[in-house]
């Protein structure tokens, strides 16, 4: 049998989430073979939740990607760079944790992240 959670609950872990984000926190943008295109800082707070979902605060841009490809996942990372939560999809549309209008990019390129969430579980 699988455990649930309750709402209240799911939302408490979100925050623990946010919370461990922090005022600096980060989303590492991913190529399929996990290199790293480019860096979004996240706002701060990084987002809000309700409802079991974190949505992050958007819209937030990445300033430069480092390298060319297509992105489709991506890390959340604290100040010191520590993976905070993994395995988010990215994507042009709402079938996707991360939303983007350009997935496939070049280097030197700027990307913005235009909707994201976690949803608790």
């Amino acid at each position: 049998m699988t455990i649930s959670y309750t709402t209240p609950t799911i939302n408490n872990r979100l925050q623990e989430v946010l919370n461990s984000i922090g005022p600096v926190g980060a989303m590492r943008l991913l190529t399929s073979t996990n290199q790293t295109v480019g860096l979004i800082s996240l706002a701060n707070p990084a987002g809000t939740i309700n409802g079991g979902v974190l949505t992050f605060t958007t819209p937030v841009s990445a300033p430069l990607t480092f390298i060319s490809g297509q992105i489709v996942a991506a890390d959340i990372e604290d100040g010191s760079t520590n993976v905070v939560a993994y395995g988010l999809t990215v994507g042009n549309s709402t079938l996707y944790d991360i939303v983007m209008t350009a997935t496939t990019v070049s280097s030197g390129q700027i990307v913005t992240m235009t909707f994201g969430t976690i949803t608790g579980k």
